[in-house]
């Protein structure tokens, strides 16, 4: 994050070693963003959670990619990557056919949220934390994927806004703001990953970006 030397992020990555067999090949990396202000004060101004699924290793003791990610509902959504070929595990056809695709491993990254304060948006914080993750842990994936769902949107948030029960970090996120109609919402987020450099997959918001 060499551009963003007022920010910074810290990392954590757990595994439990009493993992089944699905879970043991996803690890959870969670971490803050933090800003750094002329005081020297340090402020967290967002937090994310990333998977790294290892589905070649799970490959190597027999278990398809389907039911490794099927374990947990916050990877469920991504088995839409991949397919099988006479018996063959593949990556969907939209993703082997790009040019740049090489396709040499079946290891994922999941970019499974990334929240950011209000006054700390619009500063290329979300570009800067998905390079620093996939320098991080990105070696030997073939690619980094998301779901395209706005936060505010969810039944969580949407439930605790209706009971007048929102958190203190929900109330700083402010996502009462953002766009509410389902459509537009999601069709803007979609827009903004594109922009990124992510490409959608699917009608469920599933988009893809080769590394």
């Amino acid at each position: 994050m060499n551009d963003y030397l007022d920010y910074g992020i810290s990392v954590k990555v757990s595994q439990s070693l009493g993992s089944d067999e699905g879970t043991r090949w996803i690890t959870p990396i969670t971490g803050g963003i933090y800003y750094f202000g002329e005081d020297e004060v340090e402020e967290q101004v967002g937090k994310f959670e990333f998977f790294h699924v290892d589905l070649e290793s799970a490959s190597g003791d027999e278990m398809d990619p389907w039911y490794v990610l099927d374990h947990l509902s916050n990877t469920a959504p991504f088995m839409s990557l991949f397919t099988k070929v006479n018996g063959y595990l593949q990556f969907h056809p939209r993703i082997c056919d790009k040019e740049e695709f090489i396709g040499f491993t079946a290891n994922l990254l999941i970019g499974d949220r990334l929240e950011i304060l209000p006054q700390h948006r619009g500063k290329g914080l979300t570009t800067a934390v998905f390079d620093e993750i996939v320098r991080l842990f990105g070696q030997g994936c073939s690619i980094l994927a998301i779901k395209s769902f706005p936060l505010q949107l969810e039944v969580s948030f949407k439930d605790n806004l209706d009971k007048h029960n929102l958190n203190e970090w929900q109330k700083q996120m402010a996502l009462s703001g953002l766009e509410s109609a389902t459509d537009s919402a999601t069709a803007s987020l979609t827009s903004y990953y594109e922009s990124l450099g992510f490409e959608c997959l699917n009608e469920d918001g599933v988009m893809f970006k080769i590394l």
